[in-house]
């Protein structure tokens, strides 16, 4: 009944029809409007001028004027009478121009001005959706059409719509803009109400175009401005039913679901299906199947900001979902998808649990989700089957990201009984109640138990991440999302690394680096652009492989990408090479999809359980996080822009039309043979969910179920069925030896494979035999499977015989890891028994088993080898062990006498080079002067060679590394060493003294690079002021220089002096950045400035081939552009594409914006070693750290006393 009577009265109120006076300098430009406003029923006067007559007749009043050009003194003047007694104003385009800033601010609410300024382009038209009743249901959208900006306005207006304009600096002069396109550095009102104490006014500056005002939105806009400033109850009176429901979806802006689908470009054969839209969903993130094969999905309209507070106004920063709104609850949410006429298509939802923040990642897990959303990783449970969660249990804490889209997704439980997720930033998971650290995380993959009693990392590389995959046969794939290496497969956990410091083997091996994105046509537009790695992968999403049976054969085992921002999904075929999978593009000038809709946003693709894809996508017309391009930033990291969307959401279906129709069996009803026989269901979701469900039922229904999956284990069935019994035995500890090794010899590789995982989860040992014909078979996953396996359980003797004889066969950097991890138990005597022996070692493998008792504190083990290399039968071997012990700083053994008699016997050994070795050891674990005559005898014999010049640089290099660990046995050293690093000396050569006298650590040594610094080449000069950073003392040196100017601030450079400045030491710190600013050197206020005067220079053609000089001089030991270079830095690749404007923001100023996972860090060890430059943390446990002249050092977390 009360909204009947709010009906009748709007209705009543409304009855008398709003007199509209259309002023404009161009009929074609009106007549639309004019048409418009008369068929929703407003009486429409036409006029070229605003007379004091016609607008006394009025109640609103709609400007239009197609030049920026100001009225006539009468109609300024009648108009402000007009708005005085309350009249509404509608300005559009150039009647903003109509007079002065002061009439303009007070009548319109802003006013063209000389300042001002316009550019016709394809704007992107950002609207405030449901910000105010004139733009309720209203999206963003693309218009041909002037960008108006640099208006004098009233601080009171309220913005509905803006767009980017060409500008890079807060100037407001002409010559810091180019004329022909926007840039990302700054937005500014196009669309806006102004509300003075006596009238209402809205204004458009859009309009040029004669075919704008009768585009859907703004002819809505014009209708609704005109009621609303009349102060009208009914802001649509005046737009038709049909405009309402398209201003939601307006040409230039996001599609129906229907019409968003018919851009695909697919393969043939496929067919796509639109299974939910808005507003059933709104911005899907996350999707998973459950044991009754219903789809579950994450909904994030929080993303990118949550309820951190603006950084700017609300009208720029679209990021915020409710801006001023904070102190509520959150809205992101779990979902059930629900088709009531059973066709599939979703037209309900039940909500499972709402409330949380920036969700990104989430599994089925017993009763419930485990989800991973600010600040936790938390179990959801329904315990009282509603369909509702009721209870929550924090697993982890410590998942609160600085940076929004550096964050954890992708959980998958798999067979094993770990979930396996995906990492995008770094942060440290704690114990849910005591708080205490549980794992250092960093961007990778790590796992965790369903029971929160374990986290660890599987693997890492930095950059971004968002995709993750565990194949039936228990391979790992990581997406890696900004690196342009989309793909990643874990070769070998970091678990097992970390027993072999000093590999050379990393966790992930790119499956498809540099991988160009096929699309030709790639986005021109500063707000759409790619920022770096243009062309390639830079938001890549998903990493899922097909294993679900319902398309051609072909498919299986081919691995999918998404990459939002050029809307393509992408697929290729995974082969095996060595033990690492590399991918094989299946299509060479096409991608598998391809939309020509910039909104479609393809956040995640999975296969559920009818073998069809599912895609989720967000919908909106940006995806990109943060911008290194340096444009303002949100609370969230996120750049401050405007086009960011909380609202679309859809999900996808592509299945091919050949399908088989096969469901999701009911698993909740299913018995212990119900759930073994899913196991060999086509569907791999079907598959994992009955493995899962089984490890959840009741141990009657799991000891029934042993029998079946013992016969199912060692039957003829699909590899993927078997694979599956052989994990759900081992779970239930019903799994032997014998039944592994029989299992270990099967002829499917992947069979084989598994039966070794499996080993090395159950900590189970096999016989001799299994591991003899692992080592030998033809697939190398299972030979990298069966070290696995051997290092996690005792290791008889004849199966350490065979290891030792068996190296030659390990040929790859990951088996050779591998085979080390398998010895961490005992490697000296390995090392003591490959010494005796007379036979060839291999001495790559000697050298990994020093290297990981160089990291060690057993100093008695070290003694031990010491004494076996001084009467060593093999040399190659003893000297690789000694010269590892001596490069890697290993501490003495606590027995210094028996320490110095060892030594003896191997400084007197016949091998020169073990000798040397020896010598070089001696320097640092003796004492006393026991072996002064020796370090003498020892310089006497190097000095000539560091100083022969036609010696082989690597014998000078090793020589000089042996002089500078014994300079004070001779005076003469230091001064020979300080003539090597000038100009002329093998890089080899000079980067051995730099280094040498870095771990020297003492006055002389600290000049000596000073000298290097003044006089070396580049390269080392670089490798020189690394060093000179790691001791307060040594930087002194630097800022005496400074001071002196026998340096300058040039010299130093930007980065370098940044490193002086953020010095852990405070007082060095303090003193840099005093000196820099008497020198007027390092932050510059007026670098807009500089920019500004430098404009028109970088607009000029330039030199390619002087650039690549400058690039190489300068910028190659960070950045990688065209494979030149290093990549430690951004990506370089298609910067080309940027504007010179933009590019010069960053020569000039190239701090302005640094990514986290880009940053630079200042590094002190806790010994007082050296202080190293570390760009990113690559695991854990390490950083990784380079030395100035693009050479990297792994870094122990735990060896760290300070970053900054």
């Amino acid at each position: 009944m009360f909204r009947f009577l709010l009906l009748f009265t709007a209705a009543f109120v409304s009855a008398a029809p709003l007199r509209v006076l259309v002023v404009s300098d161009n009929d074609q430009a009106t007549r639309g409007t004019v048409a418009y406003l008369t068929k929703g029923g407003a009486q429409v006067a036409q006029a070229s001028v605003a007379s004091a007559d016609a607008l006394a007749k009025v109640d609103v009043v709609v400007l239009y004027q197609s030049k920026f050009v100001t009225y006539s003194a009468d109609a300024q003047q009648a108009l402000g009478a007009f708005a005085k007694r309350g009249g509404g104003v509608v300005a559009v385009h150039g009647a903003v121009a109509a007079g002065n800033a002061e009439f303009g601010k007070s009548v319109f609410g802003g006013a063209w001005t000389g300042e001002s300024q316009k550019f016709t382009n394809n704007m992107l038209l950002c609207i405030r959706t449901d910000a105010h009743p004139l733009t309720i249901s209203a999206s963003t959208f693309d218009i041909q059409d002037d960008t108006v900006y640099d208006l004098a306005l009233n601080e009171n207006i309220f913005v509905l719509g803006s767009a980017f304009t060409p500008k890079v600096t807060n100037d407001r002069r002409k010559s810091t803009q180019a004329a022909d396109r926007a840039s990302v550095y700054d937005i500014q009102p196009q669309l806006w109400v102004y509300e003075a104490t006596d009238h209402r006014a809205a204004v458009f500056l859009a309009g040029a175009n004669s075919g704008t005002l009768d585009h859907v939105s703004f002819r809505t806009f014009i209708a609704r401005a005109a009621a609303w400033t009349a102060k009208r109850p009914l802001t649509d009176e005046l737009c038709t039913k049909a405009d309402l429901e398209d201003v939601r979806y307006p040409t230039g802006g996001p599609r129906r679901g229907a019409d968003a689908v018919a851009q695909f470009q697919m393969q043939p054969g496929f067919k796509v299906s639109v299974l939910a839209t808005e507003p059933l969903i709104n911005k899907p993130i996350a999707m998973q199947w459950d044991e009754r094969g219903r789809l579950w999905v994450a909904e994030t309209p929080e993303y990118p900001n949550g309820r951190r507070p603006l950084n700017a106004d609300a009208w720029k920063e679209g990021g915020v979902l409710a801006p001023g709104n904070y102190d509520r609850p959150a809205r992101d949410k779990i979902s059930v998808m629900v088709s009531s006429k059973k066709d599939g298509v979703f037209d309900q939802k039940a909500i499972f649990h709402e409330g949380l923040e920036l969700i990104t990642g989430f599994c089925i897990y017993k009763d419930g989700v485990i989800v991973v959303a600010q600040k936790h990783i938390v179990w959801l449970r329904d315990t009282d089957g509603d369909g509702k969660s009721d209870k929550e249990e924090i697993l982890f804490g410590g998942f609160t990201p600085g940076d929004t889209h550096f964050v954890a997704n992708h959980f998958i439980v798999a067979p094993d009984g770990w979930i396996y997720a995906s990492n995008g930033g770094g942060g440290t998971a704690t114990h849910a109640q005591t708080g205490a650290a549980m794992a250092r995380l960093s961007p990778g993959t790590f796992r965790f138990k369903p029971d929160g009693s374990a986290i660890e990392q599987i693997a890492s590389a930095g950059g971004n991440s968002f995709g993750n995959e565990v194949t039936s046969d228990m391979e790992l794939l990581h997406g890696k999302a900004t690196t342009g290496n989309p793909i990643q497969h874990v070769v070998l956990p970091e678990t097992i690394l970390a027993k072999v410091p000093g590999t050379p083997a990393k966790a992930f091996s790119s499956v498809n680096p540099g991988r160009p994105v096929a699309r030709k046509d790639l986005p021109d537009r500063a707000p759409l652009l790619q920022i770096d790695q243009v062309g390639r992968y830079t938001a890549a999403c998903a990493t899922p492989v097909y294993e679900d049976g319902a398309w051609p054969k072909e498919y299986n085992g081919t691995v999918f990408v998404s990459e939002p921002i050029l809307d393509v999904i992408h697929h290729e075929k995974l082969v095996l090479d060595g033990p690492a999978f590399k991918g094989e593009l299946l299509l060479a000038d096409s991608e598998w999809l391809r939309s020509t809709d910039h909104w479609f946003c393809p956040i995640d693709v999975s296969f559920g359980p009818d073998g069809a894809m599912y895609i989720l996508d967000f919908y909106t017309p940006v995806v990109a996080h943060n911008d290194t391009r340096g444009p303002q930033h949100s609370k969230s990291g996120a750049s401050v822009r405007p086009d960011r969307e909380h609202y679309f959401g859809r999900i996808y279906r592509i299945q091919h039309e050949s399908a088989p129709t096969f469901g999701h069996p009911d698993l909740t009803q299913a018995d212990a043979a119900g759930l073994v026989a899913a196991f060999s269901h086509p569907s791999k979701v079907v598959r994992f969910n009955a493995l899962r469900v089984l490890m959840d039922r009741a141990p009657a229904v799991q000891n029934a179920a042993v029998p079946l999956m013992t016969d199912l284990a060692f039957s003829k069935g699909k590899p993927e069925a078997r694979i599956l019994a052989l994990w759900g035995l081992q779970r239930l500890g019903k799994l032997s030896s014998e039944q592994l090794a029989t299992a270990a010899t099967n002829e499917n590789a992947s069979v084989r494979k598994n039966a070794f995982l499996v080993s090395e989860a159950g900590q189970i040992s096999l016989p001799t035999a299994a591991y003899r014909a692992a080592f030998d078979d033809a697939d190398a996953r299972v030979r990298l499977a069966s070290l696995r396996s051997l290092g996690s359980a005792a290791m008889s003797a004849e199966v350490g015989l065979l290891l030792s004889a068996s190296q030659a066969k390990f040929t790859d950097n990951w088996t050779k890891a591998a085979s080390s991890a398998a010895t961490a138990a005992n490697p000296a005597t390995f090392l003591e028994s490959q010494m005796a022996s007379a036979e060839a070692s291999d001495v790559e493998f000697a050298r990994s088993l020093a290297t990981s008792m160089a990291a060690s504190n057993d100093g008695i083990a070290r003694l031990r080898v010491l004494q076996a290399a001084a009467t060593a039968r093999n040399v190659a071997v003893a000297r690789a062990a000694l010269q590892v012990f001596a490069a890697r700083n290993a501490a003495a053994p606590a027995d210094q006498a028996a320490t110095v008699a060892a030594l003896k016997k191997a400084i007197a050994h016949s091998d020169a080079e073990l000798s040397l070795a020896a010598v070089t050891l001696a320097a640092a674990w003796s004492k006393g002067d026991e072996l002064k005559a020796e370090f003498a005898a020892a310089a006497q014999k190097l000095l000539p060679l560091v100083a022969d010049e036609k010696a082989a640089p690597e014998a000078r290099a090793s020589a000089t590394r042996t002089l500078v660990a014994i300079r004070r046995a001779d005076a003469s050293i230091l001064p020979a060493i300080t003539k090597l690093l000038q100009k002329g000396t093998p890089d080899l050569v000079a980067f051995a003294a730099v280094e040498a006298l870095a771990t020297a650590g003492d006055a002389a040594s600290g000049k000596a690079l000073l000298s290097a610094f003044l006089k070396a080449e580049l390269t080392v000069r670089k490798s020189a002021y690394a060093a000179l950073m790691t001791r307060p003392e040594w930087a002194g040196l630097v800022l005496d220089a400074l001071e002196a100017k026998s340096l300058s601030p040039m010299q130093v450079g930007t980065l370098q002096s940044s490193q002086l400045t953020r010095h852990p030491d405070e007082a060095i710190a303090k003193r840099a950045t005093a000196i820099f600013v008497k020198l007027n050197a390092g932050t510059n206020s007026s670098k807009d400035e500089i920019i500004s005067k430098l404009r028109a220079e970088v607009e000029k053609p330039g030199d390619i081939a002087k650039g690549k000089e400058l690039f190489v001089a300068a910028c190659q030991t960070c950045h990688m552009i065209d494979k030149v270079g290093y990549d430690v830095g951004p990506n370089l690749q298609g910067i080309g594409s940027h504007p010179a404007s933009e590019l010069l923001v960053h020569i000039v100023d190239p701090n302005r914006m640094v990514d986290d996972e880009h940053r630079t860090w200042n590094i002190k060890l806790k010994d007082g070693h050296p202080l190293f430059r570390s760009h990113r943390q690559r695991e854990p446990s390490r950083y990784e750290a380079e030395d100035g002249r693009g050479s990297h050092r792994r870094v122990k977390v735990a060896d760290i006393a300070t970053r900054t």
